[in-house]
């Protein structure tokens, strides 16, 4: 099982530095075992609830909210990442109701690993149903690839969108699509 504190020590990263650091340091410093009580309900009560994807009429909204990996634990996610297997079950959920035409991701993410984050890309860029990546928050280095694979892009103002430097070849991509978000 792969998780993201041995990956972001070990693998290439989308993510700033920073923020990599400070999610570690939260990770590491969590004691389940000083808190009493159900585990998940004191999770939701530290972390929030874990975000779901809400269907309403036509329209899904799928959250890629939290920093982004691949087979996360479930205590990783609980702690408000968000795993790229979660976001791919859910946009086939999406995909496979007759009812929706459209399907919004909803971005709020520093970023995360690498792994996995090219094959959601290209399964968002495929989706048969319509797709609009949003951000009103962030949606940095893994988000902003996967969300200018959606076919309509919405960034509030006061977003934050931008990518790391890491490859070459992909530090051109995401600052031409960086650019093409910002001209909108």
């Amino acid at each position: 099982m792969h998780s993201l504190s041995i990956a972001f020590k070990t693998q290439p990263l989308l993510i700033e530095p920073a923020k990599a650091k400070a999610y570690l340091e939260k990770v590491e410093s969590f004691d389940p075992t000083r808190i009493a009580g159900d585990m998940e309900d004191v999770m939701e009560m530290l972390f929030g609830p874990q975000p779901k994807m809400i269907k309403s009429g036509t329209v899904a909204v799928i959250p890629v909210k939290g920093v982004i990996g691949n087979g996360l634990t479930e205590l990783e996610k609980m702690m408000g990442s968000v795993d790229v297997e979660d976001v791919e079950e859910m946009l086939e959920e999406a995909e496979r109701d007759p009812a929706i035409k459209v399907i919004i991701f909803d971005f709020d993410t520093p970023g995360g690993t690498v792994t996995g984050v090219p094959e959601l890309a290209k399964r968002i860029r495929k989706c048969a149903k319509k797709t609009v990546g949003w951000t009103c928050k962030q949606s940095c280095s893994a988000g902003m690839w996967l969300m200018s694979q959606c076919d309509e892009v919405f960034v509030s103002p006061s977003s934050i969108v931008r990518s790391e430097e890491h490859t070459s070849e992909l530090q051109s991509h995401l600052n031409l699509v960086c650019r093409l978000l910002l001209e909108k």
